[in-house]
């Protein structure tokens, strides 16, 4: 008899985990549907709830995480990041998306920091080479780099004129 209900608990359970991804997938299409649509406050909150909800895996965190960037809102993807890594921290994947989503925000330092401990985790999570510090600053900035340069240069050559002209 114990054996029945263990089996039939575990069962239910194993069902209910197949229920909630689905419901939490659902939400997530929902969400994606509301953003399409242009509501992206929508669809974060949205996303928000079916994470607290169904689930609390390290992947249904990270996967919110993640469709959050993607709207454009990697402040508020995270959180999503963060409650990933409490569940596992060695959730490599977690960790570079993290990484991203702070390199999105300017936080490069905070971001190379995540993007070590992913390809310490895995060497598939190696740091994009578009998110080191001298190239994304350097990309970051580019129209006032062009500027100074282009004046710089002016200078020069304008100073090195006159030089001549003095001759």
């Amino acid at each position: 008899m114990f054996l029945i209900i263990c089996l039939f608990c575990c069962g239910n359970a194993s069902a209910s985990d197949e229920l909630d991804e689905e419901r939490f997938l659902s939400e997530i299409q929902r969400a994606l549907e509301l953003y399409e649509d242009g509501r992206t406050d929508a669809a974060v909150r949205m996303i928000d709830e079916a994470s607290d909800t169904y689930l609390h895996t390290n992947w249904s965190y990270y996967v919110s995480g993640y469709i959050i960037s993607y709207m454009g809102e990697d402040e508020r993807a995270l959180p999503h990041f963060d409650r990933a890594l409490e569940v596992d921290p060695a959730y490599a994947r977690a960790w570079y998306y993290k990484g991203k989503s702070l390199s999105h925000l300017g936080r490069t330092q905070e971001a190379e920091t995540c993007f070590l401990r992913a390809e310490e985790l895995d060497p598939r999570y190696e740091v994009p080479w578009t998110d080191k510090w001298p190239v994304c600053v350097i990309f970051r900035n580019m129209m006032p780099i062009y500027i100074v340069l282009t004046f710089g240069l002016l200078g020069i050559y304008i100073i090195k004129r006159e030089h001549l002209l003095r001759r």
